[in-house]
């Protein structure tokens, strides 16, 4: 019988790890198990679990801890979170640490689009709170007649040119999602109409299912041109942004964009509701993306004894308050969450 070395029987013997450090006492509410790597969820963040053999395979340093690391600063109670991250976890996670290496891609890219879409909702609300500023400064603040300043958005340009830029990021992740499970063999970003093909090439899909990835497609297609737009301006095809403005009236207009661009141009109208709707989409896009793909699997799937479908639940009903989306079964004539 060969004896275990030490190094052998500390690593393999069992342990407790904390993560988090002071920073975060609270709850792990839900683990996420890759080949690779093992994730946990706080009320307060997410984290990557690493333990010392898979930073120190060959077991050569005995003082190599077990560690976590924040790679989400928002947890299980934030709504995006829950939207993305965990509605994508009930619906795909098998719940084991088998490797499954298509499921490993797909998980990791729906954490980058988790934090695209929390950074969006950031950079969003952060300029939507110096324009309101501003417009409480026009309201509140009697000026000289001979004086008046009409106020200005720092760096105007570059904040709605970053905007742009993360909303699509957030895009390319959404459209990775798809590449994974339909296009798995195409290049690094193929197009769009490559996603429609693929979808065509499905069994069993009908033209009600197609007609709702072609909607999905249109905000998609906005995204690109929108970035583009801003990125490479050239006549026609170009963001026009202005500032705080004063009006023949005497009024004082809040910022407004128009992007011009000839497939999918956007007539002027205000900034902050621009932004508003960039916003919503996005994550909208991050939550529902993952049921479609998730359905669409179902449809071209040739076992399904169970006739697992994807549901809906009322809040009443649902296993987290901002997971609406969950696995089901029909029992009796009424849906039931399946795991």
């Amino acid at each position: 019988m060969i004896s275990k070395s030490a190094i052998d029987r500390q690593r393999e013997s069992a342990i407790t790890l904390e993560v988090g450090g002071d920073d975060d006492n609270s709850q792990i509410r839900e683990f996420l198990s890759l080949s690779h790597a093992l994730y946990t969820i706080t009320d307060q963040a997410v984290y990557r679990v690493l333990l010392a053999d898979d930073i120190d395979p060959d077991r050569t340093n005995p003082n190599i801890p077990n560690q976590s690391q924040k790679v989400i600063p928002f947890g299980y109670n934030d709504p995006v979170v829950a939207k993305t991250l965990l509605t994508a976890k009930y619906l795909f996670d098998k719940n084991n640490a088998t490797a499954d290496h298509l499921l490993d891609d797909f998980f990791e890219t729906v954490i980058d689009l988790t934090k695209h879409a929390l950074e969006l909702q950031k950079m969003v609300a952060e300029l939507k709170g110096e324009i309101s500023e501003k417009e409480d400064f026009i309201a509140n603040t009697k000026q000289k007649p001979n004086g008046y300043t009409v106020p200005a958005i720092t760096d105007l340009k570059t904040k709605v040119h970053n905007i742009l830029v993360k909303a699509d990021k957030a895009k390319d992740a959404i459209l990775k999602l798809y590449k994974i499970h339909f296009l798995p063999n195409e290049g690094d970003k193929p197009k769009l109409e490559k996603y429609t093909k693929a979808l065509k090439d499905l069994s069993n899909i009908d033209d009600e299912v197609l007609k709702v990835w072609e909607e999905k497609k249109k905000f998609l297609d906005l995204i690109r041109n929108a970035r583009n737009s801003s990125e490479h301006p050239k006549p026609n095809q170009q963001v026009l942004l202005n500032d705080f403005t004063m009006q023949s009236d005497g009024s004082v207009a809040p910022p407004l964009v128009q992007i011009e661009h000839k497939d999918t141009p956007i007539g002027l109208l205000p900034l902050v509701e621009f932004i508003e709707f960039l916003e919503k989409m996005i994550i909208d896009y991050s939550e529902l993306s993952p049921v479609f793909i998730k359905q669409l699997l179902l449809i071209n799937s040739e076992k399904n004894p169970l006739g697992e479908w994807v549901t809906e639940f009322p809040e009443k009903e649902r296993r987290h308050p901002h997971v609406r989306f969950y696995r089901s079964i029909n029992m009796g004539g009424t849906e039931r969450i399946l795991g």
